[in-house]
């Protein structure tokens, strides 16, 4: 079994490593581009802008809703007015 680290034996590059399945790849760890914890605000952040967005769409969605629902109504006490004035 070898033991191989990246970027020798030929496995340069960023694309997935082929090996033969008697070599054990060791891959560098991954650093945050903004280090530390700076990464988890821009998780926070859109975090928050999926749960406004989400907000935004339930509200329209029950505001249509309420638009189709009272339009209904209007038009059906409507057509029977014009029934009732009919007769």
């Amino acid at each position: 079994m070898r033991i191989v680290r990246r970027g020798s034996a030929g496995l340069s590059g960023s694309g997935p490593a082929q090996t033969d399945g008697k070599t054990i790849l060791f891959l560098p760890p991954v650093r945050e581009p903004m280090g530390g914890g700076g990464m988890i605000w821009w998780n926070l952040l859109g975090a928050a802008l999926d749960v406004a967005l989400f907000s935004l769409m339930a509200t329209a969605a029950v505001a249509l809703g309420s638009g189709i629902g009272l339009a209904y109504c209007y038009l059906a006490e409507k057509k029977q007015k014009n029934e009732e004035a009919m007769k």
